[in-house]
């Protein structure tokens, strides 16, 4: 047991060990941690969780240690439970990890939750959803982020009816399993029964193709709900098997924290399953509110070349009312070309088919970083092409791969000294009919003007949210969760 001279106490309890805080500093403990190594027999509680007299708490954090005699049976899920022999809690945050039980207590005061699930078979079992939207339902008219990670299913019963959080700025929804997702539904559980305001940041899983189908339609269905007239699309591709794609959609509104989105994490094996199908399923989702009304889109991740085949290519082409687009990653390389940015100029003419309109037909600003001579060929190709279309762009923003004297640096234009493939003449001599106007950028004019962040809110950009809650920035993306037992 530690005491701070603030009157903080933080406990960390053996599990079932019958250890009382000292009754004269109970009344000032704010935030108590408490850890059980065994789990809870028979669903009995930590005497750490019994105390009439922690009439301070503002922070609670329970969580279960599973590597005991009793793990199996601590795995039940015990329903709702009276903590603190029932007092009206006054926290303001409140965390529950792998603990098999939500608190009935009245919280008045609480906006912060976190839940994270790691659900064995016999919680799976036992697990009740209407428990939670019953707790939810309790601390609605308080709560502005939640973070609800590991639900596998809706349970033994399924809930009565939807819950309206109506202050709820941060939703996080997460399931565990791709490799093996079952019923379409199981990541998805709880969407249809929490109805958020069109002000909420709202962060989904779809695990396989057939959820992602399940989420188009929910989202058309809430149509009303993201119904705006303008906003961001982002787009992360990721590389790796054990990392997560993420498609992002944010609309301005009221500072501080702007107008709401939508972020859908994906396991990037999806993709390369079935390229076909999944294109089918990620245009149906960019068809949706807020997807189909982008004015301008971000790529980035390491994976984006390894993404961009043409099927996948055409389905993005949906967005057909982006007018500017941000290539925040480093393809434009001479050493293979750029499937992506290739594919910008849309397919090659046939003698049987006319030539039809490139993606994103209406743009008019695109951003790319550019290595060498060979990158400002590739690039002008595409352009020309485009042009040659009848889309030709207004603006090049192109980033560069090495600064000069940092010293003699603008922004942005001419005096943003030189590229490694050669001087600011070249480079427009080199695009010259292809573009209206080229303006180089150094790496620090981009995230100034240009980055995804500066049309973010800070309740998207915060550092330090880890695999809950990653940045809504360009190339963050967050682990996969795989859970195989």
């Amino acid at each position: 047991m530690y005491v701070e001279e603030d009157g903080i106490i933080l406990s960390q309890w053996e599990p079932l060990a019958l250890i009382d805080a000292p009754e004269k500093y109970e009344d000032r403990v704010e935030e108590l941690h408490v850890v059980t190594a065994d789990g809870w027999k028979h669903g009995i509680l930590p005497p750490s969780l019994l105390s009439p007299r922690l009439n301070s708490l503002k922070r609670l954090i329970i969580r279960g240690m599973h590597f005991g005699t009793f793990a199996t049976s601590s795995w039940q899920w015990h329903g709702l439970q009276s903590l603190f022999q029932g007092q009206t809690l006054p926290l303001r945050a409140l965390a529950i990890i792998d603990a098999p039980f939500l608190p009935s207590n009245p919280a008045p005061a609480l906006t912060r939750l976190v839940l994270f699930y790691d659900m064995k078979r016999e919680m799976r079992e036992t697990w009740s959803a209407r428990d939670l939207l019953r707790f939810l339902s309790a601390i609605a008219s308080t709560l502005e982020e939640a973070v609800i990670c590991g639900i596998p299913c809706l349970g033994t019963r399924e809930p009565d009816g939807p819950v309206y959080l109506p202050r709820v700025r941060k939703l996080s929804l997460r399931c565990w399993s791709y490799l093996n997702p079952g019923s379409p539904r199981v990541p998805l559980p709880l969407l249809p029964f929490i109805v958020t305001p069109q002000n909420c940041y709202l962060r989904l899983d779809a695990n396989s193709i057939a959820e992602l189908w399940v989420l188009a339609d929910h989202l058309h269905k809430r149509q009303q709900q993201w119904d705006v007239p303008t906003s961001n699309v982002h787009c992360v591709w990721a590389s790796s098997l054990y990392t997560m794609s993420s498609l992002q959609a944010t609309f301005p509104g009221p500072a501080p924290d702007g107008g709401g989105g939508v972020r859908v994490d994906f396991p990037v094996l999806l993709n390369r399953r079935a390229e076909n199908t999944f294109s089918g399923a990620l245009g149906a989702l960019l068809q949706t509110p807020p997807f189909a009304a982008a004015q301008a889109l971000w790529v980035s991740g390491s994976g984006v070349d390894d993404a961009y085949e043409p099927e996948l290519t055409r389905s993005m082409g949906r967005l057909r009312g982006i007018r500017a687009l941000y290539v925040a990653t480093d393809l434009l390389s001479g050493s293979e070309p750029s499937r992506f940015i290739e594919s910008l100029a849309g397919a090659a003419p046939t003698r049987r088919t006319p030539v039809p309109l490139p993606p994103f037909p209406v743009l008019e600003t695109l951003y790319v970083t550019v290595y060498d001579r060979p990158g400002v060929e590739k690039l002008a190709e595409m352009l020309r092409r485009r042009a040659a279309q009848g889309c030709k762009l207004s603006h090049l923003l192109v980033g560069r791969a090495e600064v000069g004297d940092e010293d003699d640096e603008d922004d942005e234009g001419e005096g943003a000294a030189m590229l490694v493939f050669g001087g600011f003449e070249e480079l427009c001599a080199a695009l010259r009919g292809a573009v209206g106007k080229v303006t180089v950028l150094s790496e620090d004019g981009y995230e100034k003007h240009y980055a995804l962040r500066t049309v973010l809110p800070p309740i998207c950009t915060r550092p330090g949210g880890g695999l809950i809650w990653p940045p809504w920035t360009e190339n963050e993306t967050t682990f996969a969760l795989m859970h195989l037992t």
